[in-house]
């Protein structure tokens, strides 16, 4: 096709293609179309702004990917609606462990089991020697976390992309136990 108008370059169509196929080619009439428009697809209208890139930016690159696919994996979980309550409840560190109620001034913080360190959810469920105990026991999955994972809901989502489903409902009712 020659730029900007509708006819084909035919020398260039007879030197590329077989005789038979160029035949056809030539014979397929061009229409023009408007000119090609970029569209930003995170806005409704397709229209570009400084506040669109914003909000995209701040929904990509913030935990709230992660934590909108692990409420849909704890909504459709095979379990009791309080174990679902509990893990998003964990997730979203709204447990009432002794840290929170520490910082409303209702308790002195340490972990009762342990006595070791200030009982938060990750410690309570993770780092606590009898709870490490307890998920070693089991086979459902050993409590090892990376440096990077500091709160249940990083642990989680790397849990949700390592392992099946079943494993993390059989997770999930575990640390409900504990």
């Amino acid at each position: 096709m020659i730029l900007n108008e509708p006819c084909w370059d035919e020398i260039l169509v007879r030197q590329v293609f077989l005789q038979s196929d160029t035949n056809r080619i030539l014979q397929c009439p061009i229409v023009l179309t408007r000119e090609e428009v970029l569209l930003w697809f995170d806005h409704s209208f397709g229209i570009y702004s400084t506040k669109s890139a914003y909000l995209w930016l701040l929904y990509h690159s913030s935990s709230n990917v992660v934590v909108e696919g692990i409420r849909k994996v704890i909504a459709s979980l095979q379990t009791l609606p309080k174990i679902m309550l509990f893990a998003w409840r964990d997730c979203h560190d709204a447990l009432p462990t002794r840290n929170r109620l520490l910082s409303v001034g209702i308790d002195y913080g340490l972990c009762k089991l342990c006595e070791g360190e200030v009982e938060s959810s990750v410690h309570a469920l993770c780092d606590c020697v009898l709870a490490k105990e307890i998920l070693e026991i089991s086979d459902v999955l050993t409590c090892e976390r990376d440096v990077d994972h500091v709160s249940i809901k990083d642990w989680f989502s790397v849990v949700l992309l390592s392992f099946h489903k079943d494993l993390f409902t059989s997770l999930v009712v575990m640390l409900w136990n504990i």
